[in-house]
């Protein structure tokens, strides 16, 4: 083990500070012994003595031989990277009573287990809020409101009063508005101090309504080009392939589309409480359920009347299920592969209205008569101006 950490450039290269190791959690005792004999070899190397180790960990204190394990780094004058990926919840309280059992308490335990540790501890929120893996459960709710709930509770409560640090995991589970937010996040809390809000908007989203079709398609105008073309579905583990995290039902249920020959499928719904001049987007997550396993991607026209488009901003791109989000026949090697929309406008008017469709043009179907298409998570939320 002492081998391989004190060959990496964090420790070789001149311009580092370190090593993170990432992740210290259920072992045996052997694993920790083995692992904190290296520490200790690592701290008395002389090359390495202004370098610091950090260990990307979960509730170490919670097992002996973790806590022993933990008691050495702080004696040594290392770091902790603790692990929090919070997932979205639905409504302001759940969230607060989740941060108060998932943040406070635990911190509290870890402090009494350990007095002090906080000043050695960075706290590793998850902004994963895109594929392949998700906390950002449901469409119903404003993302980086929930994270503006987390960053301002690790600043302003006097559980966490110097606290080391405070970081995110990670960016390439997070689109670049979200990565914006997290910036400016760290900025008004950490840097600059603040205790206010820096995110302004509600937590709840009331632009869509069943906007994962939990009700069926409640609230949707239904044009279907053939009885029985257009119908609520769900699949189970539908939610877990798309990347939502932790496993949940939410998500499972969608609106299925059968492409006919004739004319598009299409449902309707006005996208109301927009903010005039304000921009925003919308997400969508799209899959062929009888044919999950073709990368071919998935066709879905979205259509909104009654604004203007950024199209730098717009993207829809095929990706293939998490390779630790396994389910029945799809795994790591034979993973399941959906289509993410992105559009972002701004409106002119308190309401706009959209459309949805299973042909790529208004006369072009773009893909087979039958052709099966599923989507969900349709997201409108206001989004950060570049």
């Amino acid at each position: 083990v002492y081998e391989v950490w004190a060959a990496n450039p964090g420790f070789t290269e001149p311009g580092y500070s370190g090593i993170i190791v990432d992740e210290f959690i259920w072992r045996s005792d052997a694993h920790y012994r083995a692992w904190g004999e290296a520490v200790k070899r690592i701290h008395d190397t002389p090359a390495f003595q202004d370098r610091v180790f950090y260990a990307w960990c979960g509730d170490l204190y919670e097992m002996p031989a973790g806590l022993e394990f933990s008691r050495l780094l702080m004696q040594l004058g290392y770091r902790f990277v603790w692990e929090r990926y919070l997932p979205e919840q639905p409504d302001p309280e759940q969230a607060r009573q989740l941060l108060y059992r998932d943040l406070y308490v635990p911190s509290q335990q870890w402090q009494k287990a350990m007095p002090g540790i906080e000043r050695h501890m960075v706290v590793c929120l998850g902004y994963l809020c895109a594929p392949p893996e998700s906390l950002n459960l449901n469409p119903g709710v404003d993302y980086h409101a929930f994270l503006d709930m987390q960053f301002r509770m690790l600043a302003t409560d006097p559980t966490f009063f110097g606290l080391y640090g405070i970081m995110e995991y990670m960016a390439s589970y997070a689109d670049e508005e979200s990565v914006r937010w997290a910036h400016r996040l760290f900025r008004h809390y950490c840097i600059e101090g603040h205790r206010t809000p820096l995110v302004t908007q509600p937590y709840q989203l009331s632009h869509l309504k069943n906007s994962d079709f939990a009700e069926g398609l409640e609230g949707w105008e239904v044009l279907p080009a053939e009885d029985g073309a257009v119908e609520p579905a769900q699949m189970e583990g539908f939610s877990w392939l798309q990347g939502r995290y932790p496993r949940t039902t939410e998500g499972d249920t969608f609106c299925l589309m059968k492409r006919s020959a004739k004319r598009p499928n299409r449902i309707r719904q006005t996208i109301a409480s927009l903010e005039p001049g304000r921009l925003y987007s919308l997400k969508l997550i799209a899959a062929q359920p009888n044919r999950l396993h073709e990368k071919d991607g998935t066709e879905v026209r979205i259509d909104v009347d009654g604004v203007d488009f950024l199209d730098p901003y717009e993207f829809q791109f095929v990706y293939p299920s998490c390779y630790s989000h396994e389910i029945g026949p799809y795994t790591r090697q034979n993973p399941a592969y959906f289509t993410l929309y992105r559009l972002v406008f701004r409106t002119k008017g308190p309401t706009a209205e959209l459309t949805l469709s299973d042909w790529a043009e208004p006369d072009t179907p773009g893909g087979p008569p039958g052709q099966q298409t599923a989507f969900n998570f349709l997201e409108v939320q206001p989004f950060l101006e570049p």
